[in-house]
C-alpha cells in the first residue's frame, strides 16, 4: 500500500499530540523531579510504556519494531530497503539476520539486559559467526521452539537441510521478545539447539535455568525430547514455495 500525504501527520499535529500527552501526565509525576530524571534516563522503558498506552490505536508493525529494537538495544540502524519474505505455511514472525555482530559480543550485550550464564565453560569467541549482510527471514514465532524438531540432533537437522536460527539469530530473538513484551523470554521450558553455528566440534544450546539464559554445548549426535530448534525461511525459500 502506498502511503499518501493524508496518512502523514503534520509537524503541528505532532506538537499538538505531544502537548495533549503532557497535559494528561499524572500530577504526582510532574511534581517529582527525581522520578522525571529517572524516566529520562530510562528511555527504553519509557518507550515500552508509551507503546502499551497506544496499542489500541496503533497497528503493529513488526519491521518498525525490529528497527526500534536494533536502534535502542544494539545501536544499529536498519536499512530502509529491506525486503520481507511472504508468509508461508505458518512462518509469520520476522527475524533480522546478518547484523555483523560477533557471537561473543552479542552474548555480552545480552548479559547487559538480563542474566546469562555460560555454563559450558567454553570460549564464546570460537562460535562460528553467521554470514554477513542484513536480511529479513521468517520463523514460526512460537513461545517455545518447534515441536516438530524435537528428538532430532544437530547432525540430523543439518543432514536433512532444515534451515534453523543461528546463535546470533536466537539471541536477537530473545532480545526482541524481551523488549516487546516487557520482560518475557522465548523458550522458557525447552533447550534450543543451534545447528547452524559449529563450536569447536560441538554446537550451542540455549536454555533458561534459574532465571538465567544458559549457554551450553552439545555434540552433533545426541537428541532429546526437551531439545528443539527454530526453523526459519528465507526470501528465496519463500519465493520457491510460492512458485
Amino acid at each position: 500500500k502506498t502511503r499518501t500525504v493524508l496518512d502523514i501527520p503534520t509537524p503541528e499535529q505532532i506538537l499538538e499530540l505531544g502537548g495533549a500527552v503532557l497535559q494528561k501526565l499524572p500530577r504526582q509525576l510532574i511534581r517529582n523531579a527525581r522520578l522525571v530524571k529517572e524516566l529520562i534516563g530510562r528511555k527504553n522503558e519509557l518507550g515500552r510504556l508509551l507503546r502499551l498506552a497506544f496499542k489500541e490505536w496503533v497497528p503493529p508493525d513488526p519491521l518498525a519494531e525490529w528497527g526500534e529494537c536494533c536502534d535502542e538495544m544494539l545501536g544499529i540502524s536498519l536499512p530502509s530497503d529491506l525486503v520481507l519474505p511472504s508468509e508461508s505455511d505458518g512462518f509469520g514472525a520476522l527475524l533480522i539476520e546478518g547484523l555483523g555482530i560477533e557471537p561473543s559480543k552479542l552474548w555480552e550485550l545480552a548479559g547487559k539486559h538480563f542474566p546469562t550464564n555460560n555454563y559450558s565453560g567454553r570460549d564464546v569467541t570460537k562460535i562460528t559467526p553467521e554470514l554477513p549482510g542484513i536480511r529479513v527471514v521468517r520463523h514460526r514465532g512460537r513461545p517455545e521452539a518447534d515441536e516438530e524438531l524435537k528428538n532430532r540432533s544437530c547432525r540430523d537437522l543439518n543432514a536433512a537441510g532444515v534451515v534453523t536460527m543461528s546463535f546470533e539469530g536466537r539471541i536477537l530473538w530473545d532480545l526482541f521478545e524481551f523488549r516487546r513484551t516487557g520482560g518475557y523470554h522465548p523458550d522458557p521450558r525447552y533447550g534450543t539447539l543451534i545447528p547452524p553455528s559449529p563450536w569447536d566440534g560441538s554446537f550451542p544450546i540455549l536454555s533458561w535455568r534459574d532465571g538465567r539464559l544458559g549457554l551450553g554445548a552439545v555434540h552433533p549426535g545426541p537428541a532429546h525430547d526437551d531439545w528443539r530448534a527454530r526453523e526459519k525461511i528465507s526470501l528465496l525459500a519463500a519465493e520457491k514455495s510460492a512458485a
